[in-house]
């Protein structure tokens, strides 16, 4: 056995069991120390604390970066020794497994998403609702989960955005779970993602398939044990994961395997629309070298989608949820602008528009592009397009460029920061400006770093490239 990785993967998981226990304390003073007028002193009654827009959680953010910074580390110095190992891809997805697992005892997070989650799989798997629709206020002492998560979501719960085979999967694990504590239905949705995150990599790994095994173990490795994978599959539990698994998977057969690769991509934009960005630049490939094999391809695609939505189809409003929160900007470059321009203060609708009509032309010169010379590097481009450009920047947005990590170059280079420094955002969620404080100068820098500081570190890897080349 490689006893540097071990002793690396040690150590991660000593970091990661202290960062759940210490983290939960902190977690725990900041809910105590909420004011009254935020109406969430019962949040202690949570068995996963979410001190989102708090009085002041610095403790737990201070933790929570501290955390990212020290698994970065980590996760860097494990997929180099990984990469030396003799028997590396079980013990890479061993270690993940195992990794994930630790780190899914977190008894805090910074989203209530997974509580989302329980509702609207308890809403459509036992109680026989369709959670895309409006309703109203529900009654909490008629199922305990419910009104419990209600607390977390607020009541009436948010109406459901995501795809049809999410809210399905939901379900069934719903009644899977019957009966089991709020904590474990939690928690179930928390390893769905830690799982998800594996196969994600066993995807990559087949997608790089060409390479040596300890080469393609050791990009891998920083894909697996980066910290924005690890902590917002683990303790974010977000369905984002599960979307990657989609979509790598069948990015990685379409060539061999273009109907099973067609359903793949379908149940990744089943499961969150965001995916549909994939599915051109997959049938350009296809349709480069057999153009029924694509055609094929893009018809499984729309029927795993439409079958998907059978059972909750209630005309447009189905739909309505995923497009409401337009005009909402948060810690995004849209939202920077929005507060540097004074029309973007006062039209805030016109910027999220005129910057989403950007990321579509940067993905449609990509895909020209692509056409010509069928290279990663536009995808990346599309999907950087999409993180970037969206109304609100969420932490676990990155983890939709993460594949990237497992790549070469200044696209491997730009994932990886954007992967660490996202976690600024949480200074918002935090309260370290104040509860949900948007008004906070200082979130500007930390929104505009974000985006900057990445793509300097990917333009000083292009340098350093083409300075070491021959001439």
């Amino acid at each position: 056995m490689n006893q540097r990785a071990l002793a690396w993967f040690g150590l991660l998981t000593i970091v990661e069991a202290l960062f759940v226990v210490t983290g939960g304390r902190a977690a725990m003073q900041t809910i105590a120390s909420f004011d009254a007028l935020h109406h969430l002193t019962h949040l202690p009654t949570l068995p996963i604390l979410v001190p989102w827009c708090a009085q002041s959680a610095s403790l737990l953010l201070g933790l929570v970066w501290g955390f990212v910074l020290v698994v970065a580390f980590c996760g860097w110095q494990l997929s180099r020794a990984l990469a030396q190992d003799q028997a590396p891809i079980a013990r890479l997805l061993t270690f993940q497994i195992v990794a994930g697992a630790v780190l899914s005892l977190a008894a805090f997070s910074f989203s209530t998403d997974i509580y989302n989650y329980v509702v609207w799989g308890r809403l459509a798997g036992l109680d026989h609702m369709n959670p895309y629709l409006a309703m109203p206020p529900l009654n909490p002492s008629a199922d305990r989960s419910i009104g419990l998560s209600l607390l977390a979501t607020g009541n009436p719960p948010p109406r459901d955005d995501y795809g049809p085979l999410w809210t399905a999967m939901a379900a069934v694990l719903a009644r899977i779970n019957v009966g089991t504590s709020l904590w474990w239905q939690l928690w179930s949705h928390r390893a769905v993602s830690v799982i998800s995150s594996a196969a994600a990599s066993i995807a990559l790994l087949r997608i790089l398939r060409n390479y040596e095994v300890r080469e393609r173990v050791g990009r891998v490795a920083l894909f697996a044990f980066h910290p924005v994978v690890l902590y917002e599959s683990a303790v974010g539990g977000h369905n984002d994961m599960l979307m990657l698994a989609f979509a790598a998977w069948s990015f990685a057969i379409v060539d061999d395997l273009p109907l099973i690769a067609g359903i793949l991509i379908g149940a990744s934009i089943a499961v969150k629309y965001v995916s549909v960005v994939l599915l051109p630049f997959m049938l350009v490939k296809l349709f480069r070298r057999d153009k029924m094999a694509a055609a094929l391809m893009f018809a499984a695609a729309l029927a795993v989608i439409a079958i998907c939505f059978v059972p909750f189809w209630a005309g447009t409003q189905t739909l309505a949820a995923a497009f409401s929160r337009t005009g909402v900007m948060a810690m995004s470059p849209t939202w920077v602008l929005s507060r540097l321009f004074p029309f973007g203060v006062a039209v805030p609708r016109l910027v999220e528009i005129g910057l989403a009509l950007v990321a579509l032309a940067i993905i449609v010169e990509a895909l020209f592009a692509f056409w010509k010379t069928p290279r990663a590097r536009f995808i990346w481009r599309s999907i950087s397009a999409v993180v970037l450009l969206s109304p609100v920047l969420q932490p676990w947005y990155a983890t939709w460029l993460s594949p990237a990590i497992a790549a070469r170059g200044r696209w491997a280079v730009f994932a990886w920061w954007l992967g660490v420094l996202v976690f600024l955002r949480y200074a918002l969620d935090s309260g370290v400006f104040g509860p949900c404080n948007l008004s906070a100068w200082p979130l500007l820098a930390i929104a505009a770093a974000i985006v900057v500081i990445p793509v300097a570190a990917a333009l000083a890897a292009r340098q350093s490239a083409l300075q070491q080349s021959p001439d």
